[in-house]
């Protein structure tokens, strides 16, 4: 953990990862390096339907991170899941973001404006 912080990668972001790898291990059953397979990350990823398909790319990205950086140490002679494909999220967003009118923009910038300062 104290080479990726000195990394510029936060306390909070490293507890993250690592509890989204520590429920990966348990439910794809990763009991070995070698259980780190395509096959077992898709079949979870496919069993997901409490969350969105941007957050299962977050876990697919944490879990394509750790096996990138097993490969980096000699741990793994090549990354398992470096052709594992995102999952599309056109379409699927939790919430539509738009534009602010200019109404709101306005009523976003009055506790900051003060009169006389330009």
């Amino acid at each position: 953990m104290a080479s990726r912080t000195t990394r510029g990668q936060s306390k909070d972001h490293l507890i993250h990862s690592r509890n989204r790898l520590l429920r990966m291990f348990k439910e794809c059953g990763w009991r070995q390096l070698r259980d780190i397979t395509p096959d077992s990350v898709e079949k979870w990823l496919a069993a997901q339907d409490k969350f969105s398909p941007k957050t299962l790319n977050d876990y697919l990205a944490h879990a394509k991170t750790f096996a990138s950086w097993l490969e980096k140490q000699g741990r793994l002679t090549n990354n398992p899941l470096r052709r594992v494909a995102k999952i599309p999220t056109a379409g699927q967003e939790t919430f539509k973001r738009r534009s602010l009118s200019l109404p709101e923009f306005l009523l976003l910038l009055a506790p900051l404006w003060r009169p006389g300062l330009g």
